[in-house]
Parts: C-alpha cells; structure tokens; sequence
C-alpha cells in the first residue's frame, strides 16, 4: 500500500493513498444511473473515483429524451493521460455510443493486457427505449471491447443484440451466457432483473475457464429475493460498479460478481422516488463482504 504525508496546522501525517477507480461512461444529469451514479458507488466503498465522460444525455426518472457523444479523440485523450500517470486498480465501462468511442476505448486498454480488471456493462437502450450506443458500433464492442474484459454485465435485451438473436428470456439466459463467453471475457453475467414481477433475480454467470483457480467451464446463478419498488433507475450501473469496486480492492471475481448482487438488491431496498417519473436506486452503505 502506497503512502502519502499530508500538513495541517504544522503536524506532518503520513496515510494510506486510497484505491483509484475508473468508470468510463456517458453523463445522466439526474445522478441516477451513468458517471455520476458510478462516482458516488465508488465513493461508497471508500474508493477515489475517477471518469472518463463519453457522452451527455437529457434524462431524468422518465427516461432518456436526448444523447450526444464526446469526440473519441477527446475520449481517448483522457484516458491515456489517467492511465499514464495514476495506479488504476479497476475500470468499468457504461454507455460507449459510437463505434469511434469503443475503438478509442480498446485501443486505450489493449496495451494493459488484462493487468487492470475490467467491467463492461454494455449499454445499448435506455429502459425507456432510447438507443445509447449506435448499431453499428455492436461489431467493435463485440470484436474489440469484450475479449480485453474481466466481467461482460448485460441484461436480457443487451445480450440478444451482442449475440444478434431475436430475443433472450429466462429460459435462454444460460444458454446466452455461454455463447457470449466464447466471445473472451473472463466471465458473462446475463442479468435477470428485467423478468417477471414477483419472481426471484436470477443472474445467469459464465465462465470458460472456471473461477478461483479452477479449470474448466463453470456455470451458476446469482440468485436474489424480488424487492417490490418501481424506483429502479440505476440497477445495472450499480451491479457493474459494485463488482468493480470488489475487484478494485483485490476480491476473487466470483466474490466480486456476489457482491455487485448485494449491492443492487441493498440499493433497490433502500430506493427513493425523486421526481414524477422512476425514483433511483439507493446505496447507502456498501455491503460487507
């Protein structure tokens, strides 16, 4: 652990330098979900959270009415000057938007080799419906972003387009869990947050090469209790944040994949309605892991 010696009022302290997180995202002004929803998970868990900006949106509880992306140039700029100068423990990934912006991203990355964990929650559609990532940037993020990944986070809809299949519901989770980790992620998460009221959330994980030291595929579920609230807005930005922030602090990743679990099924516990339309989920205290 690295440390630093501050002054105040003549004392000389020396303490522990914080951990350094990375969410590269576009911006909801709500707080809800995006850069800002990753900083204050970060924040939560005692982490120094850092963002690369990929895009602006006009969103709120009632869903997202406008986006328009950063230059990839200006994306890339950042991220090179972050990852020149400071130790990044972890990066997360959100909205991309354009085809540029996934280039920039892995062109950025690729360098690292895998030595900085990485979560990509691939952020296609607002719940609302409106498109957060061009449909011809889906190749690059496929080809480029998800073989550098530690963790690939997407829910039923985001894993249908990855996979270019008509649809994926409880019944293909699994099955689309596996095909997605032939594509070089570490591990595949297909979220199960988006099924039917009343039923558990189950997450469907894959892993081609097991977990923990083991060899071999392994296949399993994350399974929690249904939380009965419509202030959802945010769920899978926590659940990605929450396993970066386990893995930035040197968790296993089976251990960091359960403790993104907690976080969401904690915040959607704790939510709160903010405005007329979806109130935001709500962590106010990371779970112990």
């Amino acid at each position: 652990m690295k440390f630093t010696v501050s002054h105040y009022s003549g004392l000389r302290m020396v303490h522990p330098s914080p951990r350094l997180v990375l969410t590269i995202a576009g911006s909801d002004p709500s707080g809800g979900a995006g850069v800002q929803a990753d900083l204050r998970v970060f924040a939560n868990h005692g982490l120094y959270g850092m963002a690369v900006i990929t895009g602006l949106t006009v969103q709120g509880g009632r869903g997202v009415r406008a986006a328009r992306p950063v230059a990839p140039k200006m994306v890339r700029e950042q991220l090179d000057e972050l990852l020149a100068d400071y130790p990044i423990a972890a990066i997360k990934t959100g909205m991309l938007a354009t085809a540029a912006t996934v280039c920039a991203v892995a062109d950025a990355l690729e360098p690292y080799g895998g030595s900085i964990p990485l979560v990509v929650d691939p952020v296609i559609r607002s719940s609302s419906g409106h498109a957060l990532l061009a449909e011809d940037a889906l190749p690059a993020l496929v080809d480029r972003l998800l073989p550098l990944a530690t963790v690939v986070t997407p829910n039923f809809a985001e894993a249908a387009a990855l996979l270019g299949w008509e649809r994926v519901g409880p019944r293909r989770a699994a099955e689309a869990s596996q095909a997605l980790g032939a594509m070089g992620s570490s591990a595949v998460v297909v979220t199960g947050g988006h099924g039917r009221p009343g039923d558990p959330a189950v997450d469907h994980v894959f892993a081609l090469d097991g977990f923990e030291g083991g060899s071999g595929a392994e296949s399993y579920q994350l399974i929690s209790p249904w939380v009965d609230t419509a202030n959802n807005h945010g769920t899978g930005c926590l659940f990605s944040a929450g396993i970066c922030c386990a893995l930035a602090e040197g968790s296993g990743l089976k251990q960091a994949l359960q403790h993104g679990k907690d976080c969401v099924t904690e915040g959607l516990r704790s939510s709160v309605g903010l405005g007329a339309g979806r109130g935001v989920v709500w962590l106010e205290k990371a779970p112990s892991r």
